[in-house]
């Protein structure tokens, strides 16, 4: 019987905090993002660099588009532990791959974003025919903040 107590105790507080971040977890803080840097993902990709608005919902998360970003139609995913831009959303057959233009460091898991947590990454290298790219460089300035 004890245990039965301290086993249902253990759940309803393992209940309660997993609420607590939800909100947290599930990105909504902001509707829209602005996306800066002064380094060398601007060199690399300027358009890139405008307003990313909350589009819809991916894998249980909201994802992002560029409003004002010269017609770009990459979307701003969480995928594989990290928050990435990428050109096609993952199992998109159209698309023949997904390839992780703009990503930011791994373990971003229950972050968003807009939080600190850099540095970002950009491809550097050549795009991989099915997805991937050959080299990354980072950006240590980059960065999403709410608009």
């Amino acid at each position: 019987m004890k245990v039965l107590l301290i086993v249902s105790s253990l759940l309803i507080v393992s209940l309660a905090s997993a609420s607590k971040l939800e909100p947290k977890a599930s990105c909504t803080k902001c509707e829209s993002m602005k996306l800066d840097s002064e380094g060398g993902l601007a060199n690399e990709y300027p358009r890139y660099m405008g307003t990313w608005q909350r589009a819809g919902i991916f894998n249980g998360l909201s994802f992002y588009e560029c409003y004002d970003c010269m017609g770009l139609r990459d979307k701003l995913i969480f995928d594989a532990d990290r928050w990435s831009v990428v050109d096609c959303v993952p199992g998109d057959v159209a698309c023949g791959g997904s390839h992780h233009v703009i990503r930011s460091a791994t373990g971003a898991d229950g972050l968003c974003p807009y939080d600190d947590i850099g540095p970002w990454e950009y491809c550097s290298g050549d795009i991989i025919v099915g997805g991937g790219c050959t080299a990354y460089s980072t950006d240590e300035v980059a960065r999403f903040t709410c608009v």
